[in-house]
């Protein structure tokens, strides 16, 4: 698929940094799309926190500073579980885009994308991040040395306060002079509850840069890695990786786009085999599922460990967190961005895997569905009414179009035509970035390694766990389930689902809406009833202060059900 003349190209991370590092010894390389990069996050985020162009200002419109007519609303703009997902993160990417382009010297800079299902990001040794945002000081292509590196952290300039009037939330105030924090770091700065900043200081000093390091790039690795048994070479599909797979066979937009409609349509399919006539799986994987995950993965929670001591819990500091793990700050995290790049990435592989590249498509039977009214999972943004219906022409608030109307997801669906821009090659595409010539035609013996090559498919469970029961409302902040069973007799991860929501949702009215919560968990390895039955499946519930996943895992409020295909 050649690139289109006069389009910038969105490339990956990865080839943009060792451009940059090729360029270090040859001054006709240089400026590098790196330092661009770098110069325009720096400049952005040195401008005044009232400048529109702001890092401050545009991180904002994701959660922070709370905003909107109602003072008991959580006042983000980012829809979540609701159908505008993909199209509103699209949009909000052409914002800061555009305003990384006004500083001077930085016009044509591209936003990168961060590829998490690259070989390199989940090779066992040096993978994980792109080095170049791990670093807090980097170097520019001649030689300048930038302290601190734009594209590792962001010192807030004014302070962030959580004004739900049904009280403040101190653990996300965010005074100015505050840098973002991932994990393994906690970012718990509540200066108004006892001992808090102390003990979050003393947590965090055992991580010094670059202790810090080494522990996010394993943990990156083990939510992308899917798990084997030592008996058995057979892989337990759980991993992120296999979720972005899968979520490029979701048969149309809406089921694609959010987690609501997903799990309604999963809902309705429990039961029912896969024909001849399908060319999807049964159940399906919306995008919003993996990009979940690896927000958590990057802010704050480890993959969910076998190890139920109490007194060795994955992370000793109750409550810690990563700003990205979070609606609340995950924008401020300039890592933000480049992952959700590659999740508009993954939205317009999917496009072109379906023939959506110009035109979106709601199906009639899906225009009144979950995921399409603003009730669902998050509630309504801000400034909008409640029971609001959802379609491809609702704004896509703040952003607007140069003549100044509320721009919506129709002006957003052809990247190349209408907004200039296209992608380069990366996982699930060949090497000209067309995802229809992938996976390649396998080769014999063509697997190895903790993932499967793209030639392996991933297939299709003869069962699926259902977890109901749980109130997200009644949870402080974002949390992981974990389903455990038994596979020839070794206990083993079957499955996470990562639930990314925010902070006192107990006082924040409109996260009432809809709180209910529910995970279907493919039970790869368990090939009929017995081995379910036999399997002893456990699940947990990991939060921040409960990270092992025990307490409510194992009260009776939590509720699993297995359902068989044709059953």
């Amino acid at each position: 698929m050649a690139t289109p003349r006069g389009l910038r190209v969105r490339r990956s991370f990865r080839d943009v940094q060792q451009d940059h590092l090729d360029a270090v010894g040859d001054p006709s390389k240089r400026p590098t799309e790196l330092d661009k990069l770098i110069l325009a996050f720096k400049g952005i985020q040195a401008l005044p926190p009232t400048d529109p162009n702001s890092f401050f200002v545009i991180a904002g419109y994701h959660g922070e500073p709370f905003r909107g007519s109602n003072s008991a609303w959580w006042g983000g703009y980012c829809y979540h579980g609701q159908i505008l997902f993909p199209t509103w993160h699209r949009a909000y990417l052409k914002r800061i885009e555009d305003a990384l382009r006004s500083i001077r010297g930085c016009e044509s800079v591209a936003l990168p994308f961060l590829d998490w299902c690259d070989e390199q990001t989940m090779a066992d040794n040096d993978g994980g991040l792109p080095s170049w945002l791990n670093k807090k000081e980097v170097a520019l292509s001649d030689g300048t040395l930038i302290n601190p590196n734009p594209l590792y952290s962001y010192t807030f300039q004014k302070a962030v306060l959580d004004n739900l009037s049904s009280g403040s939330d101190p653990d996300y105030s965010k005074l100015a002079g505050y840098t973002t924090k991932r994990f393994p770091l906690s970012g718990l700065v509540g200066d108004t509850i006892p001992g808090q900043a102390q003990a979050t200081d003393e947590y965090n000093a055992q991580y010094e840069y670059p202790k810090n390091i080494e522990p996010l790039n394993q943990n990156i690795k083990d939510w992308l890695q899917s798990s084997k048994t030592s008996k058995d070479p057979k892989t337990v599909y759980h991993g992120t990786y296999h979720k972005f797979v899968k979520c490029l066979d979701a048969p149309n937009y809406t089921l694609f786009s959010n987690t609501s409609s997903a799990r309604q349509y999963n809902q309705e399919n429990l039961n029912r085999e896969k024909t001849a006539f399908d060319d999807h799986d049964v159940l399906v994987v919306p995008l919003e599922t993996p990009h979940n995950d690896m927000h958590l993965a990057t802010g704050g929670f480890p993959k969910p460990s076998a190890d139920t001591a109490p007194q060795n819990p994955p992370s000793p500091l109750i409550g810690a967190n990563g700003d990205m793990g979070e609606n609340d700050t995950a924008a401020f995290d300039p890592m933000f961005f480049f992952h959700h790049c590659y999740v508009d990435r993954m939205f317009w592989l999917w496009q072109l895997k379906h023939n959506q590249a110009t035109e979106l498509v709601i199906e009639s039977e899906y225009e009144y569905y979950p995921g399409a009214n603003n009730f669902n999972d998050q509630g309504p943004i801000a400034g909008a009414p409640a029971g609001q219906w959802l379609t491809l022409k609702t704004p896509l608030d703040p952003f607007i179009k140069l003549d100044g109307s509320p721009m919506n997801s129709l002006d957003v669906v052809d990247i190349e035509n209408q907004l200039g821009y296209t992608y380069g090659p990366g996982s699930f595409t060949d090497a000209n970035g067309d995802p229809n010539n992938w996976p390649p035609k396998p080769k014999p013996g063509d697997f190895s390694g903790p993932v499967p090559t793209p030639a392996a498919p991933v297939p299709t469970p003869k069962a699926t766990l259902v977890v109901s029961g749980l109130n997200r409302g009644a949870i402080s902040g974002s949390f992981v389930i974990s389903t455990w069973g038994k596979v020839n007799g070794t206990k083993q991860l079957l499955g996470m689902d990562a639930v990314l929501s925010r902070r006192h949702t107990a006082g924040c009215a409109n996260c009432q809406t809809h709180v209910g919560v529910k995970a279907f968990v493919p039970l790869h390895g368990l090939p009929d009833q017995n081995s379910v039955n036999d399997a002893d499946l456990e699940v947990r519930v990991h939060t921040h202060e409960d990270p092992v996943g025990l307490n409510l895992g194992q009260s009776k409020v939590v509720k699993k059900t297995a359902a068989f295909r044709g059953v």
